[in-house]
């Protein structure tokens, strides 16, 4: 992960070293479960620690591997210094290119928003992985890759659960459901100077936990659509463009994702004029700022820890868009890194995977 409570840029995974960068300077801590970063910085990043990488200085394999992880971090969040091309598996000149370690024939690109992988099929699931975002395309391309021959829509599936990494299972059938998006009713009930108690709170949250009880289990993850899919041909659905069928999932609805955010609509004092605010940040607004990792980090936890601390202190109180984008904003070294990272797997993804 990349740690904002700082002026430097900190990566991060669970146990594992951190890399400090800070005005073009990076310094390591020390090492000691060097292989977790290794492979973090793999899969989100494409980083790979090349032999054959020329160093000013001959060094130890732990030494240089830092030093390399120094310099791709450092280029990666400076975009016109141009990565390492030996360590940047997006290259074609790397040492282990993606290119030649997957087979990108296995991934359809359905359209801007949707990417499906045909990945070797699992007897408890009839239904198929697809994503959004081209990092988090490429992130499954490098876990595949990782163990040839091994992985399976389910052990995908369940490692993308694990890490809190966004994906859809996509049933396909050639009947159009009747898609249905509730939107947020902004009915107001307050003024925007109202002083917001626990209470109100707690009341927010019961609503939320119903929701997370039907959709936040990683069993029901594995299970694929819900009934309302199946049955009722209601939510999410893509046409496949060439097969004649439809790609269906669950989908929450505008009105469930503002509950889940603990939404309120208050007017403004100024006629009729209305104002949004949330307790937790909309999915969009957190996506684009400094916390948008492909999953959760420990970063996104302290971070939700302290807000729930500040809640229940009486120090926090529901926030407009506006006010949850400053919060969430991060430091420049941060948010150009992910920039960066979602800029160049936009073009590769592009580039080598076949639209429908």
């Amino acid at each position: 992960m990349v740690d904002l409570g700082d002026s430097r840029t900190r990566v991060l995974t669970k146990g594992a070293t951190s890399t400090w960068v800070k005005k073009g300077v990076t310094t390591l801590e020390p090492m000691d479960a060097e292989t977790n970063i290794l492979v973090s910085l793999n899969l989100a990043y494409g980083f790979r620690p090349s032999p054959t990488a020329q160093l000013k200085h001959p060094t130890s394999r732990v030494d240089r591997d830092k030093v390399l992880i120094r310099q791709f971090i450092s280029c990666l969040i400076d975009s016109s210094l141009g990565l390492p091309a030996p360590c940047d598996d997006l290259n074609a000149t790397s040492d282990q290119p993606l290119a030649t370690t997957f087979s990108f024939d296995t991934v359809e690109r359905v359209n801007e928003d949707l990417y499906v992988f045909k990945l070797p099929p699992s007897p408890s699931c009839k239904w198929v992985i697809g994503v959004d975002h081209p990092t988090i395309v490429l992130y499954i391309c490098r876990l595949v890759a990782s163990a040839p021959n091994t992985h399976t829509v389910l052990t995908i599936a369940s490692h993308l659960l694990e890490h809190h990494i966004p994906f859809r299972t996509l049933l396909q059938a050639s009947l159009e459901p009747e898609r249905l998006d509730l939107p947020y009713a902004d009915d107001a009930i307050h003024f925007d100077n109202h002083q917001f108690t626990m209470a109100e709170f707690d009341s927010a949250m019961l609503e939320c936990r119903r929701i997370a009880r039907e959709f936040g289990s990683k069993e029901s993850g594995l299970q694929g659509p819900s009934i309302k899919v199946t049955a009722h041909h209601s939510g999410y659905f893509v046409p496949s463009k060439c097969d004649g069928y439809f790609y269906w999932d669950d989908d929450l609805t505008g009105e469930e994702i503002a509950c889940l955010c603990g939404t309120y609509c208050l007017y403004t004092g100024r006629g009729e004029q209305k104002t949004t605010v949330s307790w937790f940040p909309p999915p969009d607004i957190w996506e684009k700022q400094g916390y948008g990792w492909p999953g959760w980090t420990e970063f996104d936890e302290g971070f939700f820890q302290q807000w729930m601390a500040d809640i229940r202190e009486g120090k926090a109180k529901p926030l407009s868009r506006q006010d949850w984008g400053r919060k969430v904003h991060g430091i420049k070294n941060t948010r150009m890194m992910l920039k960066n990272n979602r800029e160049r797997a936009k073009a590769y993804v592009e580039l080598n995977i076949r639209a429908m």
